[in-house]
């Protein structure tokens, strides 16, 4: 080859995949947009942990087996329909995950997306790899350096894609543009493999290994989690603790709570920690002398509002102001999340002739100056979901709670 006949530009780049190249980014953006969505589907539907968990998983989990039993079908001499079958499967997934409303939508949308993963990559590394032998670590490497920037970019794509059209709007995006590769990909030409009989059944030799080392039981976990966060034995004293807990940042001081005295307002705690971590920071490290407390067990999780409504029971009896209802005075709740404010929501629901206020706050990593817009957008969904107000900082709530009380 001449040096005037040399490939340039995007040519020289693409060595000659280029389709391969584009499924080798759709498909990994497909999949790891859902990242930067998992804490919007939270406040939106009020998932648990474990239900993101499911929905994040169920991509891997899906894209696993489906390289088992497919990777060997590839061999057999027509790869390029593996190519476009990835592609709609990323545009399906992501459609779906668009109109879902439920876990389980948003499971099984995560899971075809996954399985347009498991279908692309055997397929698209076979074909690099058998062409032009002398080059084909060179290719290899080009497409892998495509799907590496597939998989980190997905996340930093769909941040900015949700800013502007929300969750709804980013996914049909990317339903759109891997619909469009896929039309590109359709009219190119894409080589064939040689064709193999051995490849016949499913890749199940992996599963089927032993005498693997098994992994660590929940109770070992749970004993590092503790160690790191303790430092020590959380059933204890807990002047032995030189874990975490001790000096992970406060949000008040102890002047707030004798702010909140002055003004007239008695307080408490519905906290989502076990008793004895809850009780250390706030008598430990605020100093505060057995503060009025519902912790983790004592009452169901949020958003039910039994933990609210035991605790407010409880202060106006210690304070004398009357039982709860007609003629009662009125309660307020501070919390950082959609749960926090349905809980209030909840709590009118049960008693409809008490007075309850939600006051909402931003959580606490939102409130770094590179994270305004996300802290905008948290604090919009806060009132969408029935926020009586939002305040600046935990701080800043007394003259809030002051005119709401008026």
């Amino acid at each position: 080859m001449t040096p005037d006949s040399r490939p340039r530009g995007i040519s020289a780049f693409t060595m000659g995949i280029g389709p391969l190249l584009l499924c080798g980014f759709a498909v990994p953006v497909s999949n790891s947009m859902i990242f930067p969505a998992l804490s919007d589907l939270q406040d939106k539907y009020s998932f648990s942990d474990a239900g993101l968990g499911f929905i994040a998983a169920s991509g891997f989990l899906t894209s696993f087996f489906v390289q088992l039993f497919l990777a060997p079908l590839a061999d057999r001499g027509k790869p390029k329909r593996f190519v476009l079958a990835a592609l709609l499967l990323a545009s399906l997934g992501s459609t779906l995950f668009a109109f879902g409303g439920s876990l389980w939508v948003f499971v099984i949308a995560r899971g075809i997306a996954g399985a347009s993963l498991g279908t692309s990559g055997p397929a698209v590394r076979a074909i690099v790899a058998n062409l032009d032998k002398s080059r084909s670590a060179e290719r290899l490497g080009r497409l892998r350096g495509v799907e590496l920037a597939g998989f980190t970019g997905g996340p930093l794509i769909g941040a900015l894609l949700i800013e502007p059209f929300g969750l709804r709007g980013a996914f049909l995006i990317f339903g759109v543009v891997a619909l469009l590769a896929f039309l590109f990909v359709l009219t190119r030409h894409i080589p064939a493999l040689p064709v193999s009989g051995e490849s016949r059944r499913p890749s199940l030799e992996l599963l089927r290994r032993h005498r693997l080392e098994p992994l660590p039981d929940f109770a070992a976990l749970v004993r590092v989690f503790s160690d790191f966060y303790f430092g020590g034995d959380p059933a204890g004293d807990p002047a032995l603790w030189h874990g975490f807990i001790g000096d992970e940042p406060l949000l008040v001081d102890p002047e707030f709570f004798t702010a909140l005295e002055q003004a007239g307002i008695a307080w408490g705690f519905v906290s989502g920690a076990e008793p004895p971590s809850a009780r250390y920071v706030l008598e430990q490290r605020l100093g505060l002398n057995d503060p009025p407390l519902i912790a983790m067990g004592d009452a169901p999780d949020k958003p039910d509002p039994a933990g609210l409504l035991q605790l407010a029971g409880q202060l106006l009896q210690r304070h004398g102001g009357g039982a709860l209802g007609p003629g009662g005075p009125p309660i307020a709740y501070l919390g950082d999340t959609v749960a926090d404010v349905q809980t209030v929501r909840n709590a009118r629901s049960q008693m409809p002739k008490q007075r309850f206020i939600s006051l909402a706050v931003a959580p606490p990593h939102l409130h770094a100056g590179e994270a305004r817009v996300a802290r905008t957008r948290y604090e919009h969904q806060l009132r969408q979901a029935g926020a009586d107000a939002v305040v600046p900082h935990t701080s800043a709530v007394i003259a809030p709670l002051l005119n709401a009380l008026a």
